[in-house]
């Protein structure tokens, strides 16, 4: 049996009123563990948060695109390389400076704002901080790997680095047995999230740094999805950008009120 051709307009008028999805590309997408925004189930290997969630369930379908998420987190240093090199199209959880913005793209819309802080013990007598001399007596743990804010780039401050993967909960601990006088994170909510799990939250205080506030975005590689950004920022308005990350899915994990 020979094949059905359509005749020529016909074809046309299908292919104007075909779904969006027919057209649809899918994009490459890396990430590190940042939680509730980026979590990551390392028995099961799997991928969740709010960003996650938000990124799939609203921006790629406004965008009618989909994205292929790496199957394990990624270092921020190789995703860098990863994007200028076009072998991935996406990164999300990125702040942002000079040498990251000739690798990527940045939308004009930012995901949401963080702001760096300090997680102490209820009973600590710090409740503000002013200048640096106010943390030099405390034994403060981070993440060599995590964005370090000018604030605490002091070398007078005592950091005490931890390592491990899940370095968040590491240092709740370490907090909670009082092994480190506080923890430094660029933003609350992983400290909120991670107090949760414990059932720790009424134990701990937030103290931010006297520091302006770090828009975070999605970042898009230069070679490989060159103009996918401004895609981005018209999907992002669409779907009520922040309000709707915040109130839709951020909520989901932590109370905002509790930052």
């Amino acid at each position: 049996m020979r094949p059905i051709l359509l005749p020529g307009f016909l074809s046309v008028i299908i292919l104007l009123f075909a779904p969006n999805s027919l057209f649809s590309k899918s994009f490459t997408i890396s990430y590190f563990v940042v939680p509730p925004h980026i979590i990551y189930d390392y028995e099961t290997e799997e991928v969740s948060g709010a960003a996650f969630d938000f990124l799939n369930q609203r921006i790629a379908q406004e965008m009618g695109v989909s994205f292929i998420w790496e199957i394990e987190p990624i270092p921020v240093p190789r995703q860098l390389r990863m994007l200028k090199k076009g072998q991935i199209d996406a990164s999300i959880i990125f702040a942002k400076n000079a040498e990251r913005s000739r690798i990527a793209q940045y939308p004009q819309s930012s995901l949401y704002d963080s702001r760096p802080v300090l997680a102490l013990l209820r009973c600590h007598p710090l409740n503000q901080v002013y200048t640096v001399d106010d943390i030099l007596d405390l034994d403060v743990g981070y993440n060599h790997q995590g964005y370090l804010s000018p604030f605490m780039k002091d070398k007078r401050i005592h950091l005490s680095n931890i390592s491990h993967k899940d370095w968040i909960t590491q240092n709740i601990r370490k907090l909670l047995k009082r092994r480190i006088d506080a923890m430094y994170v660029v933003e609350a909510p992983p400290i909120i999230y991670a107090a949760k799990q414990y059932d720790s939250l009424d134990k701990i205080k937030l103290v931010y740094l006297p520091e302006p506030k770090i828009p975070i975005y999605t970042v898009f590689s230069r070679k490989s999805a060159s103009g996918l950004g401004d895609k981005y920022d018209i999907a992002f308005e669409r779907v009520g950008g922040r309000r709707t990350y915040y109130k839709e899915f951020l909520g989901k994990y932590i109370d905002p009120k509790d930052l």
